[in-house]
């Protein structure tokens, strides 16, 4: 085997290295070169002009390793002796046996008008998941999707495109073994699961390439684990980032974020973040706080901070062509904008007026761009929120740049718009991320993106992007956020209430329900609507609203042990029955209720009127999170679910870290700390804590526990915590138990108090 060249890319993140095992050229001229990665991975580049060297990579986090033991068997097969795979190739079209796994892949190469494609065979009764943000349901089979990046104002259910794209899928078979593809392609892509042609994929490309990963299981968690080594991580957040944030289109002065501040903290509604959206910018111009509504900006923001608030900004990528901004003048003088095919620089209409939009793919410019943040953060600002980088414009039918607007050092020769479209907001959250860590090296950035390539996870947080206050809408936010834990974005969430429009009462409760309950969690509403905050509703709504919030912050350190499995090893948070049950069938199809990790089932009413709902409850006992009910599954159950209390049921056999409610994360320290145990004979579960703020978790400044009980006798439980990693020694804190002991369909509920430090000697706890 000889190994490739080292390509780098000044302006991503990769220096790729592989191992060619097969080159073919087909009847139609292109390059196919296959190659084996890591893990058992395996790339295929099918190339159309086989003299243009191949494409680097925004989505890659590392360089993928060579895998030994790989031997050509010919000039049409070649396999792995340990891993089961073997590739069979005549012209141009492929098969490959993932004999440890249990499944083929089989397709073709084919030329259309528009550049390259791939047709692959489908079995009638195969699963398909994944792509990233999709408002459809989760499972893809007879769906078509378009992979263009757009600004999706008051979408529908049925857009087959919105923010984000991530053309990365799982197939899985009816026993649940998986696979995975990920074509890493930034242009448009078109894919059809069966729709015209019940049995094949056909996905289309417009450039003149198509760069392919087939990921092994076994299973959908397996497939998702190496797509994540490949794209990197979510970084571990700011806790505060994990609270209640609070947001409108806009809070507009000064007086108005104190108000909403000063209502949230009256209330006992715990909240850490308020949000400042584009009118409190001067002009509307990003890095601008408006002097005259906001004249002492970081006496505002110490302020809030004094009492457990963070300032998030907004940030746009447009900058107002105009000889009096500092910004769009230091941008022109270092050739940092886009530009059209002529060599003019490109200017299109947003919210400032006529901006000029900086070249993200370079690398020079992502610094520049960074180097802005410094007077927000010098301000106070903690959060930065980065909107409209589709990127939007408001002149043009098709909403965003022209396909020849021409980007500058992503490769040796300037690239056409339309091959790298779906990257631009992904290399402007990169631009965000690393300035801030270069300015505050000691704290964790908090960044926040509407646009997102494969990859996007390492720099920011998601959302759902402008939702219409209906039910359809609150349906599909659950089915997106679903879909992006299993694209490797684990971190997301939607607007609470839904953007445009007004809920009723009961809409906006049964949203903050959810929204609580989903990994980020925001209320975000439109201009000229009805207000949107926690207390909007009057009587008894205020009260569900705030015991919804104050629920979630109960739950923080367990979604904060969550967290930190995902940035270990990409897990979704809030994750589809299907990821952990995908041989059970009946989860194959089921996007209306979700796991928080393996532990909590969460089935949300998503119609009106509805006081109850019918669930399915997987194999194992399940206990109500807040009632004495429990359900042996597998089983399909109605169980009720009032305004106000939630079906949230917590699997027998775990151990959920909790708190003492507060007002915001930055209590939680001195809060008391909490265990809840649901038990038959034995559980477990695990905790992670850190300071919450620095980079010291980077180098072992975090403890992470395996928690462990047994039932040792009649009445007597034995409960241990041990070190899995990290320096932090155990406190003497306490931490109080609530134990609910399960026999049949009974529950014996007691409490008890121990030490941190004592537990790794297994003290028993004797039913009172």
């Amino acid at each position: 085997m000889e190994p490739d060249l080292v390509r780098r890319f000044n302006g991503g993140p990769v220096d790729m290295v592989d191992s060619t095992v097969l080159e073919q050229v087909g009847d139609c001229g292109a390059r196919l070169r296959v190659s084996a990665l890591s893990r058992g991975v395996l790339r295929f580049e099918l190339v159309v002009d086989p003299s243009r060297p191949s494409n680097p990579s925004f989505a890659l986090v590392e360089t993928p390793r060579i895998r030994e033991g790989w031997r050509a068997e010919g000039p049409a097969s070649w396999r792995t002796q340990v891993h089961g795979w073997r590739v069979r190739l005549a012209h141009d079209r492929f098969q490959i046996d993932a004999e440890g796994f249990g499944l083929k892949v089989q397709g073709s190469w084919f030329r259309h008008a528009g550049g390259p494609g791939l047709r692959l065979e489908r079995s009638p009764d195969e699963r398909t998941f994944g792509l990233g943000q999709r408002a459809a349901h989760i499972e893809r089979s007879g769906q078509t999707a378009t992979l263009w990046n757009v600004d999706a104002y008051e979408y529908t259910v049925e857009n087959d495109n919105l923010y984000q794209s991530c053309p990365f899928f799982i197939r899985m078979t009816s026993e649940g073994e998986a696979i995975g593809l990920f074509l890493d392609d930034p242009g448009r892509l078109e894919i059809d699961f069966g729709a015209a042609d019940p049995s094949a994929i056909a996905i289309r490309g417009r450039g003149d390439a198509l760069d392919l990963y087939v990921l092994p299981g076994p299973d959908p968690k397996s497939v998702l684990e190496r797509f994540t080594e490949l794209t990197g991580r979510m970084p571990m957040p700011p806790l505060w980032a994990l609270g209640y944030h609070q947001s409108r289109y806009s809070y507009a002065s000064e007086p108005e974020v104190r108000s909403i501040a000063r209502e949230l903290r009256r209330r006992r509604i715990p909240c850490d973040a308020i949000y400042f959206d584009i009118d409190s910018l001067e002009g509307l111009r990003s890095f601008h706080l408006c002097p005259v509504r906001f004249p002492e900006p970081d006496r505002l923001i110490s302020d809030l901070r004094s009492i457990g608030i963070q300032s998030v900004v907004i940030v746009d990528p447009g900058i107002r062509a105009d000889e009096s901004e500092p910004v769009y003048r230091s941008g022109r003088d270092g050739d940092h904008f886009c530009r059209t095919a002529d060599g003019e620089e490109y200017h299109g209409e947003v919210w400032p007026g006529t901006c000029a939009f900086p070249d993200f793919m370079r690398e020079s410019t992502r610094r520049w761009f960074g180097e802005h943040y410094r007077t927000l953060i010098e301000t106070g600002f903690a959060g930065f929120w980065n909107d409209m980088n589709e990127p939007a414009v408001f002149d043009r039918e098709s909403k965003t740049f022209p396909d020849d607007v021409v980007h500058r050092g992503w490769s040796e020769d300037p690239a056409p718009h339309a091959e790298l479209h779906n990257a631009y907001g992904h290399c402007m959250v990169q631009a965000t991320y690393e300035g801030i860590e270069r300015i505050r090296p000691d704290r964790r950035p908090f960044v926040l993106t509407r646009s997102a390539y494969a990859g996007t996870q390492r720099y920011a947080a998601t959302w759902t992007g402008d939702s219409t206050s209906d039910w359809s809408h609150l349906r599909s936010s659950l089915r997106q956020v679903l879909s992006l834990g299993l694209s490797g974005q684990p971190f997301s969430g939607s607007d609470i209430g839904g953007f445009s429009k007004s809920p009723t009462p009961e809409l906006f409760t049964r949203w903050i329900e959810l929204g609580t309950l989903l990994p980020y969690c925001r209320t975000h509403s439109e201009k000229q609507t009805p207000r949107q905050e926690p207390w909007s509703y009057g009587e008894p709504f205020t009260e569900h609203n705030r015991l919804a919030i104050v629920r979630r912050y109960r739950l923080i350190p367990f979604f904060y042990t969550l967290v930190f499995e995902a940035h270990r090893t990409g897990a979704p948070i809030a994750r589809p029955l299907v990821y952990e049950y995908p041989d059970d069938e009946r989860t194959h199809a089921l996007d209306d209720q979700f796991l928080l990790g393996r532990d909590l089932l969460c089935a949300p009413v998503l119609e009106p009127n509805a006081t109850e709902r019918e669930v399915y409850f997987p194999k194992g006992t399940w206990c109500h999170l807040e009632r004495p009910e429990v359900v042996v599954g597998p089983v399909h159950r109605t169980v009720s679910a009032p305004l106000g209390c939630p079906a949230v049921f917590v699997r027998a056999g775990a151990i959920i870290p909790r708190a003492s409610a507060v007002q915001h994360t930055g209590e939680l320290a001195g809060a008391r700390s909490e265990v809840l145990i649901v038990i038959q004979d034995a559980a477990r579960g695990e905790l992670y804590e850190d300071d919450g703020q620095s980079t010291g978790y980077r180098h072992d400044a975090f403890r992470h526990l395996s928690l462990r009980a047994q039932v040792d006798g009649p009445g007597q439980l034995q409960l241990s915590a041990r070190k899995l990693d990290g320096d932090w020694c155990l406190s003497d804190q306490p931490v109080h138990v609530d134990v609910r002991r399960l026999d049949g369909e009974a529950v014996d509920r007691c409490k008890g108090e121990w030490l941190w430090s004592e537990l790794p000697t297994g003290p028993r706890w004797k039913k009172p």
